[in-house]
């Protein structure tokens, strides 16, 4: 299918062939038949994305503070490895469509094949032949409003949500900054809300479209005159509300709101916009500034916060005053593309003398569409492959900034893996993958690469909640398996793996490998090289694990959350400094945070372990420290970067320079080894149920306030 595609590392725009998108389960699959190019969101996107590194640097300080805090706690390889991935991962442009549905996820209960709908999203309602949308960030079009007007719902929402959040009531007199395309919708909208609008454009053209679409509004394009029409207006009582659409880097737009507001009046941001906050004037009228959300809320919840709305609920509303005729879109497209002409369009918005307001992209109606509907395979190969009988034939499951960043990098340097196959539901991420690391081909729908016959090692980096299910696709199909942590997220998968295990013939049994790459750092060997043999030892770990952070997927509780997802990288730890399992466990919390936890372990060697992990550290503080006491020794790892062992006699060191060492390297010279037959299971499966049974007996441990047996665990979940 057809795509528009923007570089963010070079700027370069380009028309793209990818695969089909692949369907979740609370996804539709949309052919659409309209998108709008908002003009002054996407143009400040390229016009970034063209810049140099100093210029992308001088526009994003808040990023450059991230990357100099990342190299000083993981080292500058490291750092410079994901700063590169990050800019060379293309995406998809645009955010607002409509078109009409193809196919359901199992879970979506609002929409049927055939609906027409509007779309919403970054990353989702793009610029596409085909997309996959969650059903919640979409929503049904009126019979009466056609695909080009419900192409603009996200734009709408936009507005919506800016006019929500200012408390706007019938008869209050509000002022819009900047007349462009969200803020024609936003006059219009106040206007069908009863309110008076006093516009504010220094584009005369912009104005005089304004007043078409609404002749009761006051236009000026002068600052001074605007701040005398609100004083006459208001009586000088001052506006209401004031609604900031316009896209400039001037603060003279912040400092008119807050000159001709009221007192404890709200001045609502909604463009890209200069926000130094004159104080004194904010000061002596209490005033309320508030930066919207675009459209609204657009993570599903089923417990939403009072007094916020979701995408779905704006996009709605949006259709409805279309639908009534209150709103009127179709004047606002200046322009009407297919989407082979689509690079035509965006020639026009970046040239310096553009007035164009709303672009419109079409999408090959006369199409034959279930022709299109299976391309979820990609197999263009641009380079030639020089390919060894002996290596092995891998598939990259997942296409995320870890895999990107970290692992294929640390792959590619084994030279002992054919990589064979990648597989991302991201048509252009997997084009992008594919192409760079040269796989055979590309797949967008999992079922190819699991039905492969040639496939020997599936490497599984997709999202927690997915691996179980992955890793038994696999492991029932004969194939060996490498999957990052955690193995699983219940009791119940993890009882599936390993019956899927034990039903395996031993002659043809899978090898399955989990991601617990800390145990095969250069820093975990040594470490443990000056531990004297069957020594009872005592560990304190702690782990400053960064703040709490719900807007992530890898906080969530369907994700596993903190304890299930991550500490169980430090057990894993603890079992090979022990070479022991988990016995028993407690577990506290604090009150104050919920999120900084101090576990104890208990191992059948004797060991006994201590693991704080907590949320309420500082990120300029390193990030893990390990400190191992036994027989008048004190043996410590510090980030991963350097070593200490003190004994009575001298003080030992080794460190890193550059980067930390964590262990993925050396993981894949074992993890091809092992392939291979060349080396015994250093982990067994016996070995990966305690680590994660543990992780389920500390979520216990928390909840309940006892100490928790793990063979209890395995009696009841295995």
């Amino acid at each position: 299918m057809k795509a528009i595609q923007q570089e963010y590392k070079t700027g370069t725009l380009s028309l793209v062939d990818i695969p089909m998108p692949a369907l979740k389960a609370t996804e539709i699959l949309v052919k659409n038949d309209s998108s709008v190019v908002s003009v002054g969101t996407e143009k400040t996107m390229i016009d970034l994305a063209k810049k140099s590194l100093v210029g992308k640097a001088r526009a994003r300080p808040d990023l450059v503070k991230r990357v100099l805090n990342s190299i000083r706690i993981e080292g500058i390889t490291e750092t410079y490895r994901q700063v590169v991935a990050r800019l060379e991962n293309p995406i998809l442009l645009g955010y607002s469509s409509s078109g009409t549905v193809q196919e359901t996820g199992i879970d979506v209960t609002q929409f049927k094949v055939g609906d027409r709908v509007a779309c919403t999203g970054s990353g989702f309602a793009s610029h596409a032949e085909f997309i996959s949308v969650p059903e919640h960030l979409c929503a049904l079009l009126p019979e009466s409003v056609t695909h080009s007007s419900g192409a603009f719902s996200a734009i709408g929402g936009i507005s919506l949500e800016s006019i929500k959040l200012a408390n706007t009531t019938t008869g209050d007199i509000v002022g819009v900054i900047g007349t462009g395309l969200i803020g024609l919708i936003t006059i219009q909208l106040l206007s069908a809300y009863g309110c008076t609008v006093i516009a504010l454009d220094i584009d005369k053209q912009k104005l005089e479209l304004a007043l078409e679409l609404v002749p009761s509004i006051i236009t000026t394009n002068n600052y001074d005159e605007f701040e005398r029409l609100v004083h006459v207006k208001t009586s000088g009582k001052g506006l209401d509300s004031a609604i900031i659409t316009a896209s400039t880097n001037s603060n003279q737009p912040i400092e008119i709101c807050a000159k001709t507001i009221k007192v404890r009046g709200t001045i609502v941001s909604t463009g890209l916009t200069g926000l130094n906050i004159p104080r004194q004037l904010f000061y002596e009228k209490e005033l309320r500034f508030v930066v919207s959300k675009a459209w609204g809320d657009d993570k599903f919840s089923s417990d939403k916060l009072p007094g916020t709305w979701s995408a779905q609920e704006n996009i709605t509303e949006f259709l409805g005053f279309v639908s009534a005729k209150e709103v009127n879109v179709e004047k606002l497209i200046t322009g009407k593309y297919e989407i082979d002409e689509a690079l035509t369009a965006y020639k026009q918005i970046l040239t310096p003398d553009n007035s164009h307001i709303g672009l419109l992209l079409t999408y090959n109606q006369d199409n034959n569409t279930s022709q299109c509907v299976d391309k979820h395979i990609y197999s263009e190969n641009t380079l030639e492959r020089k390919i060894s009988d002996n290596k092995i034939k891998t598939a990259i499951i997942g296409a995320g900034l870890y895999a990107n960043g970290t692992f294929l990098p640390a792959l590619k340097k084994t030279k002992s893996f054919n990589l064979h196959a990648i597989c991302t539901p991201n048509g252009v991420r997997l084009k992008h993958i594919k192409t760079k690391y040269n796989f055979t081909y590309g797949s967008t729908d999992i079922k190819n690469v699991i039905a492969d016959p040639e496939l020997e090692l599936a490497v599984i980096l997709t999202r927690h909640d997915s691996h179980a299910s992955i890793v038994n696709s696999f492991l029932r199909h004969g194939k060996n398996v490498f999957v990052e942590k955690p193995l699983a997220l219940s009791p119940n998968e993890l009882k599936e793996i390993n019956q899927t295990l034990n039903l395996a013939p031993d002659e043809n049994k899978p090898k399955l490998i989990v991601g617990f790459n800390r145990r095969f750092s250069k820093f975990s060997r040594w470490a443990k090289s000056q531990i004297p043999p069957n020594m009872p030892i005592t560990l304190n770990i702690v782990i400053n694990a960064g703040n709490f952070n719900q807007e992530s997927w890898a906080d969530q509780t369907n994700q596993g959350g903190r304890i299930v997802g991550e500490a169980c990288h430090f057990i894993d730890l603890i079992q090979f400094f022990t070479d022991s399992i988990v016995e028993s466990v407690y577990a506290y919390h604090t009150v104050q945070n919920g999120f900084d936890y101090v576990i104890s372990l208990k191992m059948t060697s004797g060991a006994i372990a201590n693991i704080s992990y907590l949320t309420s550290g500082n990120s300029r503080h390193r990030r893990e420290y390990i400190e191992i006491y036994c027989s008048n020794k004190v043996i410590c790892i510090d980030n991963f970067k350097k070593g200490i062992c003190y004994t009575n006699q001298s003080i030992t060191k080794i460190k890193n320079w550059l980067s930390s060492d964590r262990g993925h390297k050396n993981e894949l010279y074992y993890l091809a080894k092992l392939i291979n037959d060349k080396v015994l299971p250093e982990v067994t499966i016996t070995d990966y149920i305690n680590t994660t049974l543990t992780t389920f007996a500390i979520e216990a441990a928390l909840s309940t306030g006892e100490v928790q047996k793990i063979a209890d665990w395995e009696h009841d979940s295995l």
